[in-house]
């Protein structure tokens, strides 16, 4: 729809009361979609030292490659990382959390952080 595509996804990340403490100060948090077949992210932004929860919208001007548009897929994969290194790229011990979500939705997602990347 023309209007998730200039508003937007708008997401509340949290974290699990059982992963709280494990979550470092200043914390560099990313927050992504996927196509849900997998591949490689469509959008993605980057918090760092935030409090949680987040308000944060994913949006087309976040994609990844140019050209992508978050409406044209039919289910997206939203994720929720807290990086243990600062880095994008998944290390033993971060944090996450993942959500199903069709672009035709309507309303904020909740997205908790309850796993931990082994």
């Amino acid at each position: 729809t023309e209007a998730a595509a200039t508003s937007g996804i708008p997401l509340r990340v949290s974290v699990a009361p059982a992963l709280l403490g494990r979550v470092p100060p200043g914390a560099t948090i990313y927050v992504f979609a996927n196509g849900a077949a997998g591949g490689p992210p469509l959008a993605a932004v980057r918090r760092q030292g935030v409090q949680l929860p987040l308000d944060v919208t994913l949006s087309d001007s976040d994609a990844m490659i140019a050209g992508t548009s978050l409406t044209q897929t039919d289910s997206l994969k939203l994720v929720a990382r807290i990086s243990m290194t600062g880095r994008p790229t998944a290390t033993a011990g971060d944090l996450y959390g993942e959500v199903r979500y069709d672009p035709r939705s309507k309303g904020r997602v909740t997205l908790t952080v309850d796993r931990v990347v082994e």
